[in-house]
């Protein structure tokens, strides 16, 4: 997904603060043994800047993954929806 010249300092400097706001969004339903979706915010809003920084760093979409983001979109919408509890922590580790 990354373009191939961008380097480390690039990808944390740039990149990584661009999507922060959609990867801790992504990863809310991990921080908790139990996580309630019924109060899991709505997607979060991208700025302009970011969008333009991510478009730039980023150099190509794989056929399939806009089909994944729609399906894990849709499942985290339904069980906000349905205001469901979902054990999300893995018993097996630790």
């Amino acid at each position: 997904l990354v373009s191939p010249g961008m380097t480390e300092q690039d990808f944390c400097t740039q990149l990584m603060p661009a999507l922060a706001d959609l990867h801790t969004w992504q990863l809310l339903p991990f921080t908790q043994v139990i996580y309630d979706f019924a109060q899991h915010p709505p997607y979060p809003p991208r700025s302009p800047a970011h969008q333009r920084v991510a478009m730039q760093c980023l150099q190509s979409v794989p056929a399939d993954l806009p089909y994944f983001d729609r399906a894990h979109l849709g499942l985290v919408q339904l069980l906000r929806t349905l205001g469901a509890r979902v054990r999300t922590a893995n018993p097996w580790i630790g």
